[in-house]
């Protein structure tokens, strides 16, 4: 299946230690991709987080898709409605994503990833 990777979510095994992608793997998510508009955003940020996520996305070899000059939440949202699951620790783009129907992937406990459930 596949899963988009958000800028927060990308920023998790540096900032929680957790394999995200083994675990993604595990969970049925081979196919993984980010945004285009996620990586310049990693790349300003310039921290130390920021560049192992960067080395992540080209060793894993994450798709890069290019989005359409939007904001990367409305990208998300777009392109979860064409059948990505999305990888996400923000809440309010969580809710807004559950309501459109979107799956939500989410890190629990600094440990596993699970679906988000939304009440």
């Amino acid at each position: 299946m596949k899963v988009l990777l958000d800028t927060n979510f990308l920023l998790l095994p540096a900032q929680a230690k957790v394999d995200i992608f083994g675990q993604l793997r595990g969970l049925g998510y081979g196919e993984w991709a980010t945004l285009d508009a996620v990586v310049r955003e990693l790349r300003a940020l310039g921290s130390r987080q920021a560049r192992l996520a960067l080395h992540l996305v080209e060793q894993k070899g994450v798709d890069i898709l290019r989005t359409r000059g939007g904001r990367a939440d409305d990208e998300l949202l777009r392109l979860g409605r064409q059948g990505y699951a999305v990888c996400t620790q923000d809440a309010a783009l969580a809710r807004r994503l559950h309501r459109a129907g979107v799956r939500v992937l989410t890190l629990r406990q600094k440990k596993y990833i699970v679906e988000k459930e939304i009440f």
